[in-house]
């Protein structure tokens, strides 16, 4: 018996798009657990006491209804096939026929497309003593834009009227390039990339904001930079010790509070309250960022000016505001009313409670009685925070608009999911898995496995809701950005999902519709004109990085990890992929000064990360004769002169030379670390640690104004320049 039902379960785990196996980066094969699969399939919605009755469900889509939910769609095909599905007998299909309607998304008055066509049987099936009859729509493309369309199909059989709804997304073959990249000769760009949180400056207030960031775009493109990458502005609790990474948002959807440049709200006719320079004075000179306290601040601060701001006259900055409400409509709505009821549940502790778990119960749902009275109760408190998302809105895109000289402008970063308890879980309920978390296999930086935290988006949950929540994460993250950089590139095509009662090691890999996923990105690319960059490290199948490249999705090429295995010596820059963003390192690896002199592998052992001691005397060793080969491979390019002898610090001859080889490579951009230029030590986030070191809290060594008329940067500048600009 439990034989028969361990075949039940693979079969029902294999229509479900759960992964049998998968290989480590040692090579060796892992199978999921009879365990694993339940796990995750329970935690997709799926009733595996009935798991007889799902697969046949399952075998049964998409015969059983008329039309799916959605169709992803290449704007080259033309026409497009669409099956109908019908249950009905071969007497019935004489005088049968099906009407149907194409209209803009959003739209539905202006019909594009109506047609009637007879009813032709393409195929049959019976399924439980039933025929099924499929039949194809042919819609023509032609005249047809990029973009969504909704398809209302009704098939009149007999004296019965069948309807049915579908969105079809018309989607271009490739994501968006610039037009520097389109002649044959396209030119090779660079920028500089930094964290914006960890700026410090003469005027913030102890969390950088949008003010330093449009200094930075204002001095990067006066010395020929054609980009400034930032870090997610994502929304956060802002709550050590799990509320402060910028890849841990409560939402992908809305942006942190603590980027709004208070003082350059003057700019636009608000007023700002007196007699809190002492206070930002202190947060700007404290050595570490205190979220907290910099939350409290600028909250205290906001809501004083969206007080006065609700009280005044009108005027063109409250028609302004009227607009962006009605443009952002419910989905704005919906999160200002979840940082209201944070706030309301969070009073007993005078900080708000970002988890709705532990909220009311009443409130556990959106679509409540308890959130709908609460919202009739609580407009201006609600309103205000939908104030908040209006400023930042407002401020990046003024910051925008001083990057439009340049190529690019602001490079975005996308995280690979929000934490659990947050506002995207708590809206998107049933397309998030509720009892598994995203995370990654064992390997050799974490030889446990990771669990991220995150639920994952269910890729069956996705597609019913038409893609959905995912194009409007890829929408509000490209909004006033020239590029976008998607955190986790094969979460596209395959998730690992951790059951909540199991082990990372434990997990299960899940299949994804990336075809489908990619044309999204490719169609909102377009319509945003915003570059793609793919975070593609680690173990990326040769299947994804081919389909990735098909999208002119640029690859994602660290300094570090560019070797000729199994040789460990260093690729030559010629050897780089042209369709590629080339750095030295992230927030999560050491910064070029931190490798130079193994700072985090010193870290790593004080905080006892590595298994064993041979383990870190091996970690020695290997830096030792990394830091040989990248010399090697600088003196074998004629950027260092024969017989150039390793330093044992990081000085500025050898971090120019080493910025110098990226810049000779062919890859179309190089991305320039703040923490290079400014000499920072240690990496702005350590994986594997909590609280036992300072990741995301940690501030730049310098100022940024300090920086901007240093030798350094303008070195590298006219350097990058010359290989960057000049070919």
């Amino acid at each position: 018996m439990e034989d028969i039902d361990e075949r039940i379960i693979n079969e029902l785990a294999s229509l479900c798009g759960l992964i049998d196996h998968y290989w480590d980066i040692l090579g060796n094969r892992h199978t999921a657990s009879l365990a694993s699969k339940i796990g995750v399939l329970k935690a997709m919605g799926i009733d595996t006491d009935s798991a007889l009755k799902e697969i046949n469900l399952r075998k049964g889509l998409p015969w059983t209804r008329l039309i799916e939910p959605v169709y992803v769609l290449s704007i080259k095909a033309n026409p497009i096939s669409i099956p109908i599905h019908l249950a009905c007998e071969p007497e019935d299909i004489k005088g049968a026929s099906i009407k149907w309607y194409l209209s803009p998304k959003g739209n539905i008055d202006i019909v594009v497309t109506k047609e009637v066509w007879e009813i032709e049987v393409a195929q049959d099936k019976y399924i439980e003593g039933t025929r099924y009859i499929r039949s194809y729509l042919r819609v023509p493309t032609e005249g047809l834009k990029l973009g969504y369309y909704q398809i209302e199909v009704i098939a009149k059989i007999k004296d019965k009227s069948i309807k049915g709804k579908s969105t079809l997304i018309i989607c271009p073959e490739r994501c968006y390039t610039p037009p520097i990249w389109q002649s044959h000769t396209p030119k090779r760009l660079w920028g500089l990339s930094l964290n914006l949180y960890s700026l410090r400056s003469e005027r913030n207030w102890g969390v950088g904001d949008l003010g330093d960031l449009r200094l930075c775009i204002k001095e990067v493109s006066h010395h020929g930079g054609a980009f400034v990458g930032i870090n997610p502005l994502h929304a956060i609790s802002n709550q050590r010790p799990f509320g402060v990474s910028p890849y841990s948002p409560t939402s992908r959807l809305f942006r942190n509070y603590l980027y709004i440049d208070i003082d350059g709200l003057r700019e636009i006719g608000l007023t700002i309250p007196k007699g809190i320079d002492q206070e930002a004075r202190s947060l700007r000179q404290s050595e570490f960022i205190d979220y907290e306290a910099v939350a409290i601040l600028k909250l205290k601060v906001l809501r004083e000016i969206f007080e006065s701001f609700y009280k005044g006259p009108d005027s063109q900055l409250t028609y302004s505001f009227r607009q962006y409400l009605q443009q952002e409509g419910q989905l704005l709505y919906n999160f200002a009313t979840y940082c209201a009821i944070a706030e309301h549940e969070g009073r007993a502790s005078g900080k708000p409670l970002y988890s709705w778990r532990q909220w009311d119960r009443g409130f556990h749902r959106p679509d409540s009685e308890e959130v709908l009275q609460f919202k009739k109760e609580n407009q201006r408190a609600i309103l205000f925070y939908c104030f908040i998302q209006w400023l930042l809105d407002r401020q990046l895109n003024s910051v925008s608009e001083e990057a439009r000289q340049m190529s690019i402008g602001i490079y975005n970063d996308l995280a690979v999911g929000s934490v659990r308890d947050g506002y995207d879980e708590w809206a998107y309920q049933g397309i998030l898995a509720t009892t598994a978390n995203a995370g990654a296999p064992p390997d050799d930086f974490n030889p446990k496995g990771q669990n991220w935290g995150f639920p994952p988006l269910n890729p069956f949950a996705l597609r019913e809701a038409a893609y959905e929540p995912f194009i409007q994460c890829l929408r509000k993250n490209m909004q006033h950005v020239g590029a976008l950089r998607i955190d986790h590139a094969l979460g596209l095509f395959r998730t690992f999902w951790i059951p909540f009662d199991l082990k990372p090691s434990e997990g299960v890999y899940v299949a994804y519709p990336w075809q489908d996923l990619l044309g999204i990105i490719a169609l909102e690319s377009e319509l945003n004109k915003t570059v793609i960059i793919t975070e593609d490290l680690g173990t990326v199948t040769d299947q994804a990085r081919q389909a990735l490249s098909a999208y002119n999705m640029l690859s994602y090429r660290l300094l570090y990890f560019q070797r000729n295995y199994p040789d460990p010596s260093f690729v030559p820059p010629d050897n780089y992929p042209d369709m590629a963003l080339c750095t030295v390192t992230t927030h999560d690896l050491p910064t070029l000064n931190g490798f130079w002199i193994g700072r985090d592998i010193e870290l790593r052992n004080t905080l006892s990360l590595f298994k064993t001691q041979e383990d870190y005397l091996n970690a020695l060793r290997d830096r030792q004769r990394d830091k040989a080969l990248l010399i090697e491979a600088l003196v074998r390019s004629g950027i260092l002169p024969e017989g150039y002898s390793v330093t044992e610090t990081m000085i500025p001859q050898l971090l120019i030379a080493i910025y110098e080889y990226l810049a000779r490579s062919r890859s179309l951009i190089l991305a320039l670390s703040l923490d290079d230029l400014m000499g920072t030590l240690d990496q702005q986030n350590m994986p594997g640690t909590v609280e036992e070191y300072p990741s995301w809290i940690q501030k730049t060594p310098i100022s940024i104004e300090e920086l901007f008329s240093g030798q350094t940067f303008l070195g590298l500048s006219r350097i990058l320049n010359r290989y960057r600009q000049d070919h």
